[in-house]
């Protein structure tokens, strides 16, 4: 595992960080019980994973805690959400470290972290950004690398990237809309210039590798159900950049795209 300091938070933490939401709710969605579901836990944290995000909306905080009793406390990051202010009441308790999420399935353009960087209070900040949303790298990453502020990283996958015919079809959709080149309408795989030997070895690979290695990012966090899932999400995660000509053409077809792709937990 590769570790980074997470802005001026000052925490040691690792570049891959479990989140306990997303589709699979670490397998809870598809039947696993919660004694499995910790187990995975625990199998992230022995491939040296020791941040975990998780809320109370996810239904997995229960999970998350039986799996770290047997875990030295100070040897895991776990970061959790709410509504800091709702119905006219603060509901927050004790916060060590204090940061923000913007939600990008309705904010496309990175517009509530815009304006929370004109805030000192934040120390972190959670970005949706991919391969086929790319705001962020003009929006928020000069920014927060300027401020020393934490960037957790969502999205990064999802659905698309695991699902190429939809990738077909949603470029298709861009280009008869004039949003991306015309000639990529024309390819079943789109996306398989990222696959050869010196680049990703699938596009899932490429996406995690993309997001991982992008200027401004600390910890990219992805969603499992299944050990072997987990095991090569990391693996994807600590190989290498993509090779900046891929990198260059990733930005030069798909920079100036918003929203695309942005599922939320019930699929499109």
């Amino acid at each position: 595992m590769e570790y980074t300091t997470l802005g001026k938070t000052g925490l040691r933490v690792s570049v891959a960080g479990l989140g306990t939401g997303g589709f699979s709710r670490m397998g809870l969605k598809t039947g696993k019980s919660e004694d499995e579901s910790a187990r995975l836990v625990l199998d992230a944290i022995d491939l040296g994973i020791t941040f975990i995000d998780t809320a109370p909306a996810y239904g997995t905080e229960g999970v998350v805690g039986r799996a770290l009793k047997s875990i030295p406390r100070d040897k895991v990051v776990v970061a959790t959400k709410t509504h800091a202010y709702r119905d006219g009441k603060w509901t927050s308790g004790k916060i060590r470290h204090i940061g923000l999420t913007e939600n990008p399935i309705v904010d496309h353009t990175n517009a509530a972290i815009k304006l929370a960087l004109r805030d000192p209070a934040w120390e972190v900040y959670m970005i949706g950004f991919h391969m086929m949303h790319q705001g962020a790298r003009q929006n928020v990453f000069p920014l927060t690398r300027e401020k020393g502020i934490g960037t957790l990283l969502m999205f990064a996958v999802r659905s698309i990237f695991a699902d190429p015919p939809r990738i077909a079809r949603e470029i298709k959709e861009l280009a008869a809309k004039g949003l991306v080149d015309k000639s990529l309408a024309a390819s079943a795989d789109p996306l398989g210039f990222l696959v050869h030997p010196g680049g990703a070895s699938n596009t899932i690979e490429a996406a995690y590798r993309f997001v991982r290695h992008e200027p401004g990012v600390d910890v990219t966090l992805f969603g499992t159900g299944d050990a072997d899932h987990l095991r090569s999400n990391v693996a994807a995660l600590l190989k290498p950049p993509l090779p900046e000509a891929d990198r260059k053409k990733l930005a030069d077809l798909f920079g100036q795209l918003k929203g695309v792709g942005l599922d939320g937990h019930q699929g499109r």
